[in-house]
């Protein structure tokens, strides 16, 4: 397979600093640990975790599957290979991060955590190779959408900063804002694309699932963000 000059590989090391800084923030407190840093691994399930946090840490290294899988691909990494490297990348990187959180005093680590970003970004791998194929892996990414996503990276590690009401109210804004947008888009030729390349019956039920989460999460997430702004603030 030839290979060709990529965008994912500076979006995913922008997206790896994104993770490094969400996983670590705010960066102070560190001290030696009274126990093996990687004791959490064989730890028993952690009573005090939240849907939202699991919902979090599934979706929050999503991304860097697809950037790594396609930054492989176009660089001629056979298939297969590119989803095992993008699968071992991301879970690597998160078993570091929860390795170094047992260093931060305000942050704990997690074996359910590193379970759900591997899961994350192990579907979601999965997902771009059976649907797109490698030879169209990124033809997502265009000029524009380079420009989208480093403004939404920058956006997000400010939003960070801002109490969780007045973040929570400014997606709410942002994905009703989106919804009304694809409501009014033209047909999507790269899902048109990609139903003329699979042959009849092919990936039924997965392209069924994946078309139900399609419509289902903007819902479920308006609902999650309206519970989030009329949630008391946390002092």
């Amino acid at each position: 397979m030839p290979r060709h000059r990529s965008s994912a590989v500076p979006l995913a090391w922008l997206y790896v600093a994104l993770i490094v800084y969400a996983s670590l923030y705010p960066f102070s407190g560190w001290r030696l640990p009274g126990h093996s840093p990687v004791a959490f691994l064989i730890a028993p399930w952690w009573r005090w975790w939240s849907v939202s946090d699991a919902v979090f840490n599934l979706l929050g290294y999503m991304p860097l599957g697809v950037l790594v899988f396609g930054a492989c691909v176009r660089s001629g990494v056979p298939p297969l290979r590119a989803f095992g490297y993008a699968v071992a990348a991301g879970t690597g990187l998160a078993l570091g991060m929860e390795t170094l959180q047992n260093f931060l005093a305000k942050r704990i680590a997690s074996n359910v955590d590193l379970g759900l970003n591997a899961l994350g970004i192990g579907v979601t791998t999965l997902s771009i190779a059976l649907n797109f194929g490698p030879d169209h892996a990124l033809a997502w990414i265009t000029p524009q959408v380079t420009q989208a996503v480093a403004l939404g990276t920058a956006a997000g590690a400010l939003l960070s900063l801002a109490p969780r009401r007045v973040a929570a109210a400014l997606g709410l804004m942002a994905l009703t804002a989106l919804i009304m947008l694809v409501a009014r888009a033209p047909a999507d030729p790269y899902y048109a694309q990609s139903l003329q390349a699979w042959e009849q019956g092919r990936f039924i039920r997965f392209h069924g699932a994946a078309q139900w989460a399609g419509w289902i999460w903007p819902y479920a997430a308006i609902v999650y963000l309206l519970w989030r702004v009329a949630a008391r603030e946390e002092g």
